[in-house]
């Protein structure tokens, strides 16, 4: 039993073509998304490169897996945001110690530069109490 709609297609010349429900099935097109929680850092280094140049691109669940593998972060810095980092701890020495830095490196060159980690040995409880809240994201 055909439907008027069907019925309109045909009087316009459509002609309608049987499929069987196997062969519907089997020529759906899969997206090509790959979401994969447990990427190597080769791979994460490898995706942040192929997609850092287009901030489009930030939005992809890959780019998200491979920024948290990398980071250990949700959260991915805007570009503005980026460059407000950089610039402001250019100047400083500490800023290799610093996981903002890192990350906002990431962000504006696609190389990722894990921080420096702070030796704690001879230290008192105030300095690694100070180094603790410098190591820390501020944003």
């Amino acid at each position: 039993m055909k439907t008027e709609f069907q019925r309109q297609l045909e009087a316009l010349g459509f002609v309608a073509i049987k499929q069987s429900k196997a062969e519907c099935s089997g020529s759906r097109v899969k997206p090509n998304v790959i979401i994969n929680n447990n990427l190597t850092e080769v791979e994460a280094k490898a995706i942040i490169k192929k997609y850092y140049s287009n901030p489009k691109n930030w939005q992809l669940p890959i780019f998200g897996s491979a920024f948290r593998t990398l980071t250990g972060q949700n959260m991915i810095l805007s570009p503005e945001k980026a460059m407000e980092v950089v610039s402001h701890r250019n100047l400083f020495e500490s800023k290799f110690y610093d996981n903002e830095y890192s990350v906002a490196v990431l962000v504006l060159s696609g190389i990722w530069i894990p921080p420096k980690l702070k030796a704690n040995d001879g230290m008192s409880k105030e300095i690694k109490a100070r180094n603790g809240r410098r190591t820390t994201a501020l944003y």
